[in-house]
């Protein structure tokens, strides 16, 4: 899956900032006890990799979302939850065996907005990252081109 807003813009902007690092090969230096861990928000994961919410999982793979929690477990990597997602934060912490984080879409409701989070909560999620950027609305271009001529994207078995 690879989309961006706006004519694909993002998507190329993302492109180009990773060219600007590179990976430095090192030669005869010890490697045997390498540490990528890090701490966020207090909580230690043996990678700095973070899964970052996107909807539409089992578009992908039959299992969604809990099939990307079981690869998160295996390089113990953050997980976060879109709330888009077809799979209830419990059962993606099962699958995963480490709480997750959730995402929240603003929104000018605070009682939808109080809801979600205290769901979350209460399934287990220890944090929130809030999604600003579709309350003032956002040109989904591929989405909707895509709509056309995808049953699942258009909300069908």
């Amino acid at each position: 899956m690879a989309s961006g807003i706006d004519d694909e813009v993002t998507l190329r902007a993302n492109r180009e900032g990773f060219l600007k690092y590179q990976l430095r090969p090192r030669r005869l230096v010890d490697v045997s006890k390498v540490d990528m861990s890090t701490e966020i928000l207090g909580v230690k994961y043996d990678s700095p990799i973070i899964i970052a919410p996107s909807g539409g999982h089992k578009a992908y793979h039959p299992d969604g979302e809990p099939a990307v929690a079981r690869a998160a477990k295996t390089g113990d990597h953050l997980q976060i939850l879109s709330t888009n997602a077809s799979t209830s934060i419990k059962d993606v912490i099962a699958a995963r065996g480490k709480p997750i984080w959730y995402q929240l879409y603003a929104t000018n409701k605070f009682e939808v907005a109080k809801h979600h989070v205290e769901s979350a909560e209460q399934q287990g999620a220890i944090a929130v990252a809030v999604t600003v950027d579709s309350s003032g609305g956002r040109n989904q271009e591929t989405l909707f081109r895509l709509q056309k001529s995808d049953a699942q994207l258009r909300g069908l078995p």
